[in-house]
């Protein structure tokens, strides 16, 4: 009776000693998120004006269904890269002055493109100099909703296309 009775109590010190279970049950996924922003370039009305064109998209994360098996066990979000590439352009335009702007959170980071050209298929370059994605990171584990934002001028209008962004990230769930 007595060593059932230090037996129990042992293994109670040994669940209770242990801090934190939840280090030790997690792991990595890698989830990319696509974020397809319909850019419309409206005529300006004058010939020797730049086209304007704003569009934005706002994402919900938490309803998003790649994260739907996990909401509630995700302990963080770590964006590895982003890429935003033109798709549906059946000519050259040139961006005269365009912003990409991700917020969300009460944070932002912003890219800009100034006099680039641009055709179907090209890549617009986002590089991560002063740590934009590590405040991508930080957006996107609060779960929250994420705006996704194109706006600036181009020297063509009347003209349709889709900038695809996609954040390609790793979550990390655990109990």
């Amino acid at each position: 009776m007595i060593k059932r009775s230090f037996f129990l109590l042992g293994a109670i010190f040994l669940i209770v000693g242990c801090v934190d279970y939840g280090s030790y049950v997690k792991t990595d996924i890698d989830i990319n998120f696509p974020i397809n922003l319909d850019v419309v370039v409206e005529n300006p009305g004058m010939k020797s004006s730049p086209a304007p064109f704003d569009v934005t998209k706002s994402v919900n994360l938490a309803g998003d269904a790649a994260l739907a098996n996990y909401v509630d066990n995700i302990r963080g979000i770590v964006v590895n890269d982003l890429t935003a590439t033109v798709t549906g352009l059946d000519q050259n335009v040139v961006l005269t002055n365009a912003t990409l702007t991700i917020s969300g959170n009460d944070q932002s980071v912003s890219w800009d493109f100034e006099n680039i050209s641009i055709t179907n298929d090209v890549i617009l370059e986002l590089p991560n100099d002063n740590q934009e994605f590590d405040t991508l990171s930080t957006m996107l584990s609060a779960l929250g909703d994420v705006e996704v934002q194109f706006a600036g001028f181009s020297d063509t209008s009347d003209i349709q296309y889709t900038l695809a962004v996609v954040l390609n990230t790793t979550v990390t769930v655990g109990l």
